[in-house]
């Protein structure tokens, strides 16, 4: 099962607590985590983490974290009905679950740049995502309540001051169109980026 995860995301890292940190990248490239608050190598963290750049999760195709969970062992994606007509989703690793839709009461928490989401986490897209970070086991000390069993962290990308964008247009069956961009470029030089 995992031989065909890394098969489907060669570049998709990650490092295991047995016996010291291992990285398992496929592609070679050295990848930088911010987990512990600095930045690290993958390789060199030791606890368990599965990193995905912004090129693994263009090149799979991925949209949401119900995505990521897909490449991610151990992680779980559990959607409920929150409020009427809402539908929320809520995040598990390791099968570490506490049976409540309180989002205070919950195992595992998701943070953009190390703040906290909450609610609505199957919303946030990858649009101008550098990596996202699943941390397996406790991550109060750095991450706050609600992340006994874990955190999900997006890491944003720095944004530049050259001019730049990116679109992705995709057009399906039944009249399913979804059209989403990003333009990027400084305001006043390097003042304001």
């Amino acid at each position: 099962s995992s031989l065909l995860v890394l098969a489907a995301v060669p570049a998709v890292a990650s490092a295991q607590t047995t016996q010291g940190a291992q990285s398992s990248t496929m592609s070679g490239n050295e990848i930088i985590v911010t987990a512990r608050k600095n930045e690290e190598a993958l390789s060199d963290v030791p606890i368990s983490i599965t990193a995905l750049t912004s090129e693994d999760l263009e090149n799979a195709g991925l949209e949401s974290i119900r995505d990521v969970a897909d490449y991610t062992p151990g992680l779980v994606i559990e959607g409920y009905n929150s409020l009427p007509g809402r539908y929320d989703s809520t995040p598990f690793i390791r099968g570490v679950v506490f049976d409540s839709t309180d989002a205070l009461r919950q195992t595992v928490s998701v943070f953009v740049d190390g703040l906290y989401v909450s609610g609505g986490n199957q919303m946030l897209g990858f649009t101008d995502i550098e990596r996202v970070e699943v941390i397996k086991g406790p991550q109060s000390a750095q991450f706050g309540r609600s992340t006994f069993a874990g955190a999900v962290n997006y890491i944003t990308a720095e944004p530049s001051a050259d001019f730049g964008g990116k679109i992705s247009v995709l057009a399906a069956t039944r009249d399913e169109y979804e059209v989403s961009g990003l333009l990027e470029g400084g305001i006043a030089g390097e003042a304001l980026k």
